[in-house]
């Protein structure tokens, strides 16, 4: 499996100005032009299903074009250049850090938690067994964030040290070599470890549920929204769609579909189909959960911003997070909330 990097954060936000080129008319097309940024690799997402899907894009009022990403905040900085109109699966970080730096953007539709999980070796069953542990991660990402709370919930911020590493591989390399006591560290890294006698004592889906959630999510540029917001419902419609199939269609539906989508992925297709139905997609029967009082900072998506952005400050990385405020206004709720009540 590929390593899962969608909520790596880059130290330094990348300023840019100008129309969103992405989201304009092409030519004579009564359609508008939206290129869709979406993570290439191992894990299938719903762009994946709706790229390589015809039927489902014919409904979408506009030309799309697919462009695979390696990292989110790289990506809503682009947005904010004009590259992209709609980005899928960002993390916490980069979207907190993207608005900060300017970035004018709305979550559109809540898709998965990470698929990470804390290794530990097999004399530890629980979390008052890490006391005196060190930790590695993958420094300032969703994973770091997730990891960090989970200590703040057990009481174990003062007794366990967290190492940050630059990539998922040398976390997973400390922890082979002995000098960490434990990997929190992604799917593929997972798999590695636990061949290797590793075993799982937390996973961020469990994170979540104890109030620190990671949340990979659909981002529309403002500019879009405002200048074609049919596109984007319409967008959000096959989202939900594609969104059930990799949740609760039969097993061979999905895997046949997740198979259609694997050459945007660039892997082969048994590759595609195992990580895919390994990664914690969040179901339509979810979704309105997570878009409960959107707007307001009683949001959960906004409660788990201000959380990211507390982290953020900590480390380093943001000298001015953007207000609760804003962020509360980065959720825009309306095109999920009509794609689940059929208004498609």
């Amino acid at each position: 499996m590929r390593i899962i990097n969608k909520t790596a954060i880059a130290l330094v936000l990348v300023a840019g100005s100008g129309l969103l080129a992405a989201c304009s008319s092409s030519g004579s097309s009564s359609k508008p032009a939206v290129t869709v940024g979406y993570f290439s690799g191992g894990v299938g997402a719903p762009e994946t299903i709706i790229g390589s899907d015809p039927a489902l894009q014919k409904n979408i009022s506009a030309t799309l074009k697919f462009t695979p990403i390696t990292a989110g905040l790289q990506a809503l900085s682009e947005m904010r250049s004009g590259a992209f109109g709609v980005v899928s699966e960002v993390g916490n970080p980069p979207v907190v850090s993207s608005v900060a730096g300017g970035t004018r953007l709305k979550v559109i539709w809540v898709q998965s938690f990470d698929g990470a999980g804390l290794i530990v070796h097999s004399g530890v069953t629980g979390p008052q067994q890490l006391k005196g542990f060190t930790i590695g991660d993958l420094e300032g990402s969703s994973e770091d964030f997730e990891l960090r709370g989970y200590l703040k919930e057990n009481g174990l911020t003062s007794s366990v040290k967290v190492l940050g590493f630059p990539s998922d591989a040398a976390v997973g390399a400390a922890w082979i070599s002995g000098h960490i006591q434990a990997a929190y560290t992604t799917i593929d890294v997972e798999d590695e470890l636990m061949g290797k006698g590793g075993h799982q004592i937390v996973n961020a889906t469990q994170i979540a549920k104890g109030g620190y959630p990671s949340l990979n999510v659909l981002v529309a540029a403002d500019s879009l929204i405002s200048s074609n917001p049919a596109s984007v419902q319409s967008y959000v419609c096959a989202e939900m769609k594609a969104t059930s199939i990799l949740t609760s269609a039969p097993q061979a539906t999905r895997k046949q579909r997740i198979a259609a989508g694997a050459k945007l992925q660039g892997v082969p297709v048994s590759e595609a189909v195992t990580a895919t139905e390994q990664w914690p997609n969040i179901p339509v029967s979810q979704e309105k959960s997570w878009l409960a009082s959107a707007g307001t900072q009683a949001n959960p998506i906004t409660k788990a911003y201000v959380l990211t952005a507390s982290f953020l400050k900590k480390l380093g990385v943001l000298a001015s997070p953007p207000s609760n405020q804003t962020m509360a206004g980065i959720v825009d709720a309306k095109f999920a909330l009509n794609a689940l009540a059929g208004k498609c």
